[in-house]
């Protein structure tokens, strides 16, 4: 509906009263349509605008609404004593005010899902008033996306903040993206007990995490494009009596200040780490005098494009609990492990585009799980260990461009 330009009002009051039992209302690409709608919809319970620039919103006359999305339009108007208390999930997008999302925001009380994109002016989310954080006891997602001159989630004064997160306690998921000028995290994140993952991406200013540890029930972490970020706080990785981590999955893309993911380990309950385009990153553990790490949980490892990547772990040792390895372009490696001597689980090994990688471990043939070995575009691979590969469980073996290795072992069978 495109060339829709008026709202055309039922009967004589000019309102909309043959509208009385509506309840789900979406309005997309009416770029010249007028006006606002009609205040008289008393059961609309969904209001989706998209695309109307030229369209006024009052989304303080509908009592029933409890989902509400607004992706571009002329304004959208409120009373300045309405309640929106109804409202569980709302997304708002190209609002250009924070003003009004300050405002909009102090009368939501129960929303669950908030969706913030493309608000301009954005600096903090809650920026000052204790009154304003308590409207958000019950949000259990969060996400802020493209907003330029977003800084952090909550401004720093210590009252607001504490405030903040005990208001808070319910929120599962927070995601920030597109934010180019967030340095910064809340402090005390770690005391939203419930939250289980965060993502965060395309923030190039974020320098670091707060040194703090992580929630008790976090599962999940998803960081991609943080340029300047060089490391993850050591309080991640620790588990002591005051910090306990149940961290499961971590992958990490597009970092190109990353150094090294932990200092001295990694969480003990990690069992994915997945680490994508990472260029300076020479080590997933820096230290290399550090305690072999074979008693984490690690079960899967995915390295893609490190070209500055020399080794995997100190002492060339891999966890014990590895049951699936994948290691793709990354140049600098020569060996993905000194021995395998240490490892009963590892099933599956796939290695691509390693210029330099020349040998693989002596005891290749203890690998009794084993089952697939994937290798190609590796020029630089002279020669299979003489052990062989006399896995019983081997049915996989693809080898291709491996222009230096002559021959398999003659123990190997399959």
């Amino acid at each position: 509906m495109q060339e829709w330009e008026e709202w055309i009002p039922y009967g004589p009051s000019l309102e909309a009263e043959g509208f009385s039992q509506l309840k789900e209302l979406s309005i997309v690409n009416c770029s010249k349509l007028v006006g606002r709608l009609p205040e008289c919809l008393p059961s609309l319970e969904k209001l989706v605008v998209r695309n109307c620039e030229k369209l006024l919103v009052p989304v303080s006359a509908f009592p029933a609404l409890y989902r509400l999305e607004i992706d571009g339009c002329k304004e959208i108007v409120q009373r300045s004593a309405a309640n929106l208390s109804s409202l569980s999930s709302v997304v708002l997008s190209d609002i250009s005010s924070q003003v009004f999302v300050e405002q909009f925001m102090q009368r939501l009380s129960k929303v669950e899902h908030l969706k913030i994109v493309g608000c301009k002016e954005l600096t903090f989310l809650w920026q000052n008033g204790i009154e304003l954080l308590q409207t958000i006891s019950q949000l259990h997602r969060l996400e802020i996306k493209r907003c330029p001159q977003l800084l952090s989630v909550v401004a720093e004064e210590e009252n607001q903040q504490q405030q903040w997160l005990a208001c808070s306690c319910r929120l599962q998921y927070l995601e920030l993206s597109d934010c180019k000028c967030l340095v910064k995290l809340p402090q005390e994140l770690h005391r939203i007990s419930s939250l289980r993952k965060i993502c965060i991406s395309n923030c190039p200013e974020l320098v670091s995490f707060p040194e703090t540890g992580l929630p008790l029930q976090l599962r999940f972490i998803e960081i991609g494009g943080c340029k300047a970020l060089k490391s993850l706080p050591e309080a991640w990785m620790s588990t002591t009596t005051t910090t306990t981590t149940y961290l499961e999955s971590l992958s990490i893309k597009y970092c190109g200040s990353l150094l090294y993911v932990a200092r001295i380990q990694l969480p003990m309950s990690l069992k994915r780490l997945e680490i994508t385009s990472c260029h300076n990153l020479r080590s997933l553990i820096d230290n290399n005098e550090a305690p072999i790490i074979c008693s984490s949980s690690l079960e899967y490892l995915d390295i893609r494009d490190c070209s500055s990547l020399t080794y995997l772990w100190p002492k060339r040792e891999l966890p014990v609990t590895l049951q699936h390895i994948k290691v793709v372009k990354c140049s600098k490696l020569e060996s993905i492990a000194e021995r395998f001597e240490s490892n009963t689980s590892l099933e599956s090994i796939k290695i691509s585009q390693c210029e330099n990688l020349k040998l693989l471990p002596d005891d290749l043939h203890k690998l009794y799980p084993l089952s697939k070995v994937f290798i190609s575009l590796c020029p630089n691979l002279v020669s299979f260990p003489e052990g062989g590969l006399y896995c019983k469980n081997l049915t996989e073996i693809c080898m291709i461009g491996c222009e230096k290795l002559v021959a398999l072992p003659m123990s190997s069978t399959i």
